[in-house]
């Protein structure tokens, strides 16, 4: 697994490290509280070493964002966490905090706790159904989030730990079902199309590939996906064989085969850059852009869209089904427009100039109220 942890101890002695033997018979989770902006792993590890944490006293071992894993106390030492006492919470497990901070990004915090979850089962031999939420051991609501479904719920969080170990525990670091050329060609392709990205949008793109592979509309495997004529630009220009994955690729790779999944189905992806009129934008329903990239999926379930000629402004008219391109702006204010309007197809009511009013949803569906959007036509796609 890729976890790269900064051990920041609690200082021997102080009062809210007991240092009394923990026999790790459990990994209790739980969400932090506190949701205001900054307060991320690296703040409360500034925090548990402080006197204020001190005097209550509170400590657990891990806290974690979608950035970094700060260790405060030895696994094998206890802490006060769970609300218990000197109840087997406080005193056999080891405390995993959630950060959930405003500011961050809660479902990649998650994921990581899973996957640090995933690596203390296998180091300490804990039994994943001995992974427990915080409320089993003094019925607070906690892990918050994660109670409420945010951004999954408890059932959700025990399949990513478990899909975490079984691609750790598969032979010779290989995740289970995927051959060792299938994840040289997966690195490979993730260093040549995004070596520059985050984590995360290293992790789309091999979450693009395996939406492939499981679609009736694409090739059925890894190699074929990738090596599907005119598909993968890194392919016809060389950068593929010249790839060097690093651990950092490794690690993205090994998440996305893990169960790390922040695509929302898309199939298709481009640089944002001179996306602008280009196919994708004809053809495709955009989806969200991520660093450089902007992610797609086709119109209609199930199929994959030709080649099509380039479509002229004069083809959308009074009557015409559209979809909104992603950034278009209302024409008479130039303000934004309601997320929501982007979900649908719409009917256009009236064409003047460059100027189209958007009216009833294309689906014969209400809309809840009257609405006419007024935007430029250069920003509606053919539906």
């Amino acid at each position: 697994m890729s976890l790269n942890i900064t051990q920041d101890f609690i200082p021997a002695g102080r009062r809210n490290r007991p240092g009394r033997a923990n026999p790790m018979n459990f990994i209790t989770i739980h969400n932090t509280g506190n949701a205001n902006a900054g307060a991320g792993a690296s703040n409360h590890a500034r925090y548990i070493k402080g006197d204020h944490a001190a005097s209550r006293p509170a400590s657990w071992h891990y806290t974690v964002d979608e950035r970094d894993i700060f260790q405060h106390l030895p696994d094998n030492e206890d802490a006060f966490h769970a609300g218990d006492g000197a109840g087997p919470g406080n005193r056999q497990s080891i405390g995993i905090e959630i950060a959930m901070n405003s500011d961050r990004n809660l479902l990649e915090a998650t994921d990581k706790t899973a996957e640090l979850t995933a690596f203390l089962c296998l180091e300490h031999d804990i039994p994943i159904e001995n992974i427990v939420q915080h409320h089993r051991w003094s019925g607070k609501n906690c892990p918050q989030k994660i109670r409420a479904g945010r951004p999954y719920n408890w059932a959700e969080f025990i399949s990513r730990v478990r899909n975490f170990m079984s691609a750790s525990k598969s032979v010779s670091g290989t995740p289970q079902n995927i051959t060792a050329e299938e994840l040289d060609i997966l690195e490979r392709i993730v260093w040549a199309e995004a070596r520059g990205e985050d984590e995360r949008g290293q992790v789309l793109v091999v979450n693009v590939i395996m939406n492939r592979v499981n679609s009736p509309s694409f090739p059925n495997t890894i190699r074929d996906v990738v090596f599907a004529p005119g598909q993968f630009t890194p392919i016809t220009n060389g950068a593929f064989e010249r790839a060097t994955p690093d651990a950092g690729i490794h690690g993205a790779v090994r998440r996305a085969l893990a169960g790390a999944d922040y695509s929302r189905g898309a199939t298709f992806f481009r640089a944002i850059r001179g996306a602008e009129g280009s196919w994708h934008e004809q053809a495709l329903q955009p989806l969200f852009d991520h660093g450089g990239h902007r992610f797609y999926t086709a119109r209609a379930a199930g199929t994959a869209p030709s080649e099509p000629q380039a479509l002229a402004v004069s083809a959308i008219t009074a009557g015409s089904h559209v979809r909104l391109r992603v950034g278009a702006v209302s024409y008479d204010t130039g303000g934004a427009i309601s997320a929501w309007v982007f979900a649908h197809a719409w009917i256009v009511e009236r064409v003047e100039g460059d100027r189209a009013v958007i009216h009833r949803r294309a689906d014969g569906s209400a809309t809840g109220t009257d609405i006419r959007t007024p935007v430029h036509v250069k920003d509606l796609i053919l539906a």
